[in-house]
């Protein structure tokens, strides 16, 4: 899917030793000790945390109060203020809980904290899976890339893919439908789908139009990550973006935008 830009990285065969790393060393390892034995490989700062609340499929409390946001993973919403769950919200919320149980590991990307003051991790179970991992191999969420917390992008798409080559949960005819782009009408977290009908570099944004209801925008300093021909080969071609579609301030053009960030936010149909 991302053939065009990045290269794949082959899963780390560290995780094949997990077993025989913990039965000589048991849980008495340091946290640190453990970094290199993840099958989703990062480089931070790693801890053992007890887990205190599940909210859902992507954010979890922890037993010393902190309110911890999973990195590179969106699950469906619960329902809030009188609507419904969303398809498979509650199912990645249990498996969850279910994969984490009591204790974990957290380990730190870039960046350490959201701008909701929510702390960013990864979290893996004792025996060093990727929860983020896990629900994007079953489908019950999406992969999602923020910069600068990249360093498992490649892993957790590869997870991803296998899911929606299986059509599993969420990438099932059950699942939550990429919206066409000609009938966006609401912000939120969105796949859109729709024929790419002009593209336009300015000096700070580059604009990739999606008809009269919405454009997909990529400003100056996520532009080093694209290439800017591959791009331009996609006037009159069916595209799928993927992120959260906020309204427009301007009137002249599209009410509504999504902001593009890594090639990881797209793909070609």
């Amino acid at each position: 899917m991302f053939s065009n830009f990045l290269e794949p990285v082959k899963k780390s065969a560290a995780g094949l030793a997990l077993g025989a790393f913990f039965m000589l060393c048991g849980f008495g390892c340091s946290a640190e000790s453990r970094l290199d034995q993840l099958d989703c490989p990062v480089q931070g700062t790693t801890e053992t945390v007890t887990i205190n609340k599940v909210y859902d499929g992507d954010t979890v409390k922890l037993g010393d109060g902190r309110k911890v946001r999973l990195i590179g993973i969106n699950t469906p919403e619960l329902g809030r203020d009188g609507k419904a769950d969303q398809p498979f919200a509650l199912e990645a919320r249990q498996q969850l809980s279910a994969f984490l149980g009591e204790e974990a590991l957290l380990v730190t990307d870039q960046e350490l904290t959201d701008h909701y003051g929510r702390t960013l991790a990864h979290i893996y179970n004792l025996d060093g899976k990727s929860a983020e991992a896990y629900l994007l191999s079953r489908g019950l969420g999406w992969h999602v890339v923020v910069p600068p917390n990249l360093s498992q992008a490649d892993c957790l798409a590869n997870a991803e893919k296998e899911a929606r080559q299986k059509k599993l949960n969420l990438w099932s005819a059950n699942g939550i439908q990429p919206v066409p782009a000609s009938t966006v009408s609401e912000g939120g977290f969105q796949r859109i789908q729709g024929k790419v009908t002009g593209i336009s570099f300015t000096k700070n944004a580059w604009w990739i139009n999606f008809g009269e209801q919405i454009a997909a925008v990529i400003y100056r300093e996520h532009q080093h990550r694209f290439d800017r021909k591959q791009l331009e080969a996609w006037v009159g071609r069916e595209i799928e973006v993927r992120g959260w579609v906020y309204p427009s301030r301007s009137k002249k053009y599209q009410p509504w935008r999504v902001k593009l960030e890594t090639p990881y936010g797209f793909t070609e149909l």
